[in-house]
């Protein structure tokens, strides 16, 4: 048996809950870190978390018309659990004036968003978000509607050339821009000119808000041991990064 959703006091009474296996984990430095407004869990009559999520009002996302509240860290047990925990919720956002609910999303587009609802036969690939097949119905059944759609792809054939690429090198060299490898050994500082490109570059993204360098940096610092330098190109004009292209083997 579930009981009701609790709104947390203190987010430290989270670790009185266990969580089932296969949860995505919530750490005290991922709860810091994407400085929620409050924190929901359903739990059951044997201490275990039901569902859970964070909320976020104070800094969110610009949304046309509307003054939107984001719903993150979300996980849940049962669709009926999901269900009982999203209602809950949303009546706390619209106390808080918000006038829509967008999720999941961990406080940004910075941070873990949206759900996986067609896997394909493929398996996720490094940095893709991954979710159980039927979390994304537990907001369905809430009443929540697809707000955007994004999808991956895949190319088989690495040999296969664009014919424009070499057009494009020739147009590029001629206004200065250089390119290059990354530089491991200053990879902080590679980040830095990486966060700058970033924050012009994707400005206009939807749901975009503004992830400060030293959030950039702390971030993708985690991913070092996985870079491999010869695959990520950095473009620089009068040695300032204006450019990038990353890539990770999978």
């Amino acid at each position: 048996m579930t009981g009701t959703p609790q709104r947390l006091a203190d987010v430290a009474q989270l670790g009185a809950l266990s969580s089932p296996a296969g949860w995505p984990p919530l750490s005290a430095i991922d709860i810091a870190r994407d400085g929620a407004d409050a924190h929901w869990v359903l739990p059951d009559d044997a201490g275990t978390l039901a569902a859970r999520c964070s909320l976020w009002w104070t800094h969110v996302p610009p949304l046309a018309d509307h003054r939107p509240g984001v719903i993150g860290h979300y996980a849940a047990s049962t669709p009926a659990a999901g269900c009982a925990l999203l209602d809950a919720v949303c009546t706390e956002l619209a106390a808080n004036g918000c006038s829509v609910a967008i999720g999941p999303m961990d406080g940004s587009t910075w941070r873990k968003y949206r759900f996986m609802t067609d896997a394909g036969t493929e398996p996720p690939f490094f940095l893709e978000p991954v979710n159980p097949p039927d979390w994304p119905r537990h907001w369905t059944d809430a009443g929540f509607e697809s707000l955007a759609h994004y999808f991956s792809g895949l190319v088989g054939d690495l040999s296969r050339r664009d014919p424009r690429a070499e057009a494009a090198l020739q147009r590029i060299t001629r206004t200065g821009v250089t390119l290059r490898t990354l530089d491991l050994a200053r990879f902080d500082d590679e980040l830095r000119g990486i966060s700058s490109d970033s924050t012009v570059s994707f400005r206009d993204n939807f749901l975009y808000t503004e992830l400060h360098e030293e959030e950039f940096r702390a971030q993708y610092a985690q991913i070092r041991l996985a870079v491999r330098p010869e695959l990520v190109l950095m473009a620089e004009h009068e040695q300032r990064t204006v450019g990038f292209a990353f890539s990770v083997p999978d």
